[in-house]
């Protein structure tokens, strides 16, 4: 058979694929459970949370609500001047303009194996 002034030739069928079982060179290695738990990360919120009304602080409290069982970190509320209010998951204020507030701002979501940090203008 000729292509463009070449020669080529034709190539057999390749083999058929066995579809049998293979054996698994450590025996018992995949049917057995793993012997450590995986470690869960736990995730540190800093925003604006409720009762604050905004729309970042819904979503934080959404967000939050939709992090894994047992991954759900405190949340560090950013406010204007120190407010009481807050559920059990509010474990410090960021209050604006304080370096104090910053620094256990930061000592807290400092726990957690990830900071997630929101903002917006203004805030």
């Amino acid at each position: 058979m000729t292509y463009r002034g070449r020669a080529t030739s034709r190539r057999a069928s390749p083999r058929p694929v066995s579809l049998r079982a293979t054996v698994h060179p450590v025996p018992g290695c995949c049917t057995q459970p793993p012997t450590r738990r995986a470690r869960v990360i736990t995730f540190g919120l800093l925003s604006t949370y409720p009762p604050t009304l905004c729309g970042l602080a819904s979503f934080t409290a959404s967000l939050r609500a939709a992090l894994p069982p047992g991954s759900a970190g405190g949340v560090v509320r950013a406010v204007e001047s120190a407010a009481p209010t807050g559920g059990p998951e509010v474990v410090g204020d960021l209050v604006a303009g304080s370096p104090a507030s910053c620094r256990a701002a930061a000592t807290l979501l400092d726990r957690d194996d990830v900071a997630i940090v929101q903002h917006e203008y203004g805030i």
